[in-house]
């Protein structure tokens, strides 16, 4: 992601990356507040979908605003069920 100094988030690179383009470890830890009316214009958006990969991105394209928290805090993505290991850290 790109965040501007102010918060606003600025663009979304999507994976795989680019190694020729390093870009900072900032990621979605998947924590979303929204206004109810923000999400009403994409209330037909492609399903499934996934917020990071498919939906920010679209946002970005449509010209809506999205704020970022940087925190450094430690976050560990379980991604799938599969993936998750009760009580292994």
């Amino acid at each position: 992601m790109k965040i501007a100094d102010d918060g606003w988030v600025r663009a979304i690179y999507p994976s795989p990356h680019d190694p020729a383009r390093p870009h900072h470890n900032l990621v979605n830890a998947a924590l979303y507040v929204f206004e109810k009316a923000a999400l009403a214009r994409w209330r037909d958006f492609q399903q499934p979908s996934d917020f990071g990969k498919d939906l920010f991105p679209a946002m970005l394209a449509g010209r809506a605003r999205l704020k970022s928290y940087k925190s450094f805090d430690y976050v560990k993505d379980v991604g799938t069920p599969h993936r998750f290991v009760p009580g292994e850290r």
